[in-house]
């Protein structure tokens, strides 16, 4: 018992240790690296490099975590069309919790990235999945980009950023599967009608097409 205690206490106090450095200030050198690398975030964005700026402005931020260096890297993500990430960002500056005597450039941070937040609303589409005719008794599973797709989502707006998307799936049972994969490009702000409707993904080894409808009503969190 004495040496179950003994371990039990020596995990809580790892535990505390690594709670408190988690949340240390960050050093002088901390800060100047990240100042550093703010500036070289700003000199990239200048020359036209947005993918070196955005890794520039996320270093930064990983070491301070504060509402100005988080700006910048939403404002990369805006200038690389990655709208679904920058409003993901922009979420996460809102609950980096404000301090009393929080300096006022963080303050205008906050307000701007608002605005950039705002700016988004009706720029980000989305796709809508429907599958028909899948063999009884089979789930399908359906991949965006490679990434696999919640079942509960089939039929509704799945939010993607602006630009080329790969949507397959795949459906088996013990006695039939089927499957299929399209490709669709959606652009910002896109307001186009949805084409015809979905095509069936039938009981088959052939790859069948799958026709996502675009949607651009993004939900909002």
């Amino acid at each position: 018992r004495r040496a179950l205690g003994a371990g039990c206490g020596a995990c809580v106090l790892a535990v505390l240790l690594a709670s408190t450095a988690a949340h240390a200030d960050p050093t002088s050198a901390d800060r100047e690296t990240a100042r550093t690398l703010m500036q070289q975030g700003r000199e990239a964005r200048n020359k036209g490099d947005l993918k070196e700026a955005l890794k520039r402005f996320k270093g930064a931020d990983d070491i301070m975590h504060v509402p100005s260096t988080a700006l910048e890297v939403a404002r990369a993500y805006v200038a690389l069309g990655l709208l679904v990430e920058a409003r993901d960002f922009i979420a996460e500056i809102r609950q980096i919790a404000p301090k009393p005597d929080e300096p006022e450039p963080f303050k205008e941070a906050r307000k701007k990235a608002d605005d950039l937040d705002t700016s988004l609303n009706g720029r980000i589409p989305s796709l809508l999945i429907s599958i028909k005719g899948a063999p009884d008794g089979g789930q399908p599973t359906v991949t965006v980009d490679g990434t696999p797709m919640p079942a509960g989502g089939l039929g509704l707006p799945r939010t993607v950023d602006p630009g080329h998307h790969v949507v397959a799936a795949k459906v088996a049972t013990k006695t039939a599967q089927g499957e299929g994969q399209m490709e669709v490009d959606v652009r910002e702000g896109e307001q186009k009608p949805s084409p015809s409707s979905p095509s069936s993904l039938r009981p088959s080894r052939r790859p069948r097409l799958l026709h996502p409808r675009r949607d651009r009503t993004p939900p909002r969190c």
